[in-house]
C-alpha cells in the first residue's frame, strides 16, 4: 500500500529552505507561477498561514458533495461544496440549506478554511 501524500500549492513565493522540512518529500511542477510542495503529513493550519501555502490533496472528492453543518450547535443544515478558480486560486463555496432545500446563503471561503472546518468535524458528511 503506498504511503499517504499531502500536496500543499505555494501561493506567495517559490519553495527555499524556510519552508517545513519535517515529511518534506519532493517539489511538483504544476501550472501555477511557484509550483507544489509534497509532504508525508498534514501540515497544521499555523504551517499553511505562516508559509503562505493552500492544501490540493483531496479537495476535488468534496466537488459537489452535501456536508452537515450546525448553528448554535443545535440545529443541523446542509451546505453543498463546490470551486471556482479567482485569481488563479481555488475557492470554495458552500451553499447552504435548510432542511428543505432552500438555500439560506452562500459562502465563500478558502480552501485552507474548508479543510479546517472538515477536520475541526464543524462540516461533516
Amino acid at each position: 500500500m503506498k504511503a499517504p501524500e499531502y500536496w500543499y500549492r505555494l501561493l506567495m513565493r517559490p519553495a527555499s529552505e524556510g519552508f517545513p522540512r519535517n515529511g518534506f518529500l519532493r517539489y511538483e511542477i504544476d501550472e501555477t507561477k511557484y509550483g507544489l510542495l509534497v509532504y508525508d503529513r498534514k501540515l497544521d493550519a499555523g504551517e499553511l498561514s505562516h508559509f503562505d501555502l493552500e492544501t490540493v490533496t483531496n479537495v476535488g472528492m468534496y466537488d459537489g458533495m452535501n456536508l452537515c453543518y450546525y448553528i448554535d450547535g443545535n440545529d443541523r443544515y446542509m451546505a453543498t461544496v463546490s470551486f471556482t478558480e479567482f485569481r488563479g486560486r481555488k475557492v470554495a463555496h458552500l451553499s447552504k440549506k435548510d432542511l428543505d432545500g432552500h438555500i439560506l446563503e452562500v459562502e465563500a471561503i478558502t480552501v485552507n478554511e474548508l479543510m479546517r472546518l472538515i477536520e475541526a468535524g464543524e462540516l461533516s458528511e
